[in-house]
């Protein structure tokens, strides 16, 4: 069987697998946009130049899949 793989984007911190980890640094980022002290353009999944609900989202389908 071929294991599930997820966007490359959808691992925030590249380590393979999408886990607690990228979530954290969603979270830290969470309504930022750039130019904020706490932007960090890896957690803007979907690349819309903000972190909100929806790259939560897209976390959220992706989490536990490694690639």
């Amino acid at each position: 069987t071929i294991p599930p793989t997820i966007p490359p984007t959808a691992d925030v911190n590249d380590d393979g697998i999408v886990d607690i980890f990228d979530a954290v640094l969603m979270a830290r980022a969470f309504g930022s946009t750039p130019g904020a002290s706490n932007w960090n353009r890896a957690t803007d999944v979907n690349s819309d130049d903000v972190v909100d609900i929806f790259d939560v989202v897209l976390l959220a389908q992706n989490f536990g899949k490694t690639v």
